[in-house]
């Protein structure tokens, strides 16, 4: 019986493993398709995202509505490529993940392309059943113009809405 419930303990762990990294998938595709209303589906509703350059967001609502009313306008073109997650759980309702991010976007004002490259740096919480980003944070390798490179400016100015 006592192997049993080991075995039973790591089939959830996995279980949970593969729901957290359909969050990560849901969240990047929310973002590639301008799915502003499902976005706040990833997100616990005491969530805080820090987005670097000074954006900090704390709740659901408000990290729905950046994503709605700054993102959508700024873009009109993204692909968010999120890769080798590393995903600890750290209790059965909470855990840590690491990825790295791949990002490729076009400004919709400009028509300028933007290459970034970064980590996300998350914690995660298991509510009601279902895992949600309970804290997420980018932290830039570099954010740069396509045309000028990442070598010659590895920080571009972000673009306006």
């Amino acid at each position: 019986m006592t192997e049993l419930k080991g075995l039973e303990a790591r089939i959830r762990a996995l279980e949970d493993l593969e729901a957290i990294k359909r969050l990560k998938y849901k969240y990047f595709y929310c973002i590639d398709k301008g799915l502003w209303d499902e976005i706040g589906d990833c997100f616990a509703e005491d969530a805080v995202a820090d987005y670097g350059r000074d954006m900090l967001l704390q709740g659901r609502a408000v990290i729905s509505k950046f994503f709605k009313e700054q993102i959508g306008p700024a873009y009109s073109m993204c692909v968010h490529q999120g890769h080798n997650p590393e995903i600890d759980l750290t209790s059965d309702t909470t855990a840590t993940g690491l990825w790295e991010l791949d990002n490729f976007m076009v400004t919709a004002k400009t028509n300028v392309g933007i290459w970034i490259a970064a980590f996300y740096e998350d914690e995660y919480v298991k509510e009601k059943g279902q895992w949600k980003i309970k804290k997420t944070k980018v932290v830039f390798i570099f954010s740069s113009n396509i045309e000028k490179g990442w070598a010659k400016e590895r920080f571009s100015p972000m673009p306006e809405a």
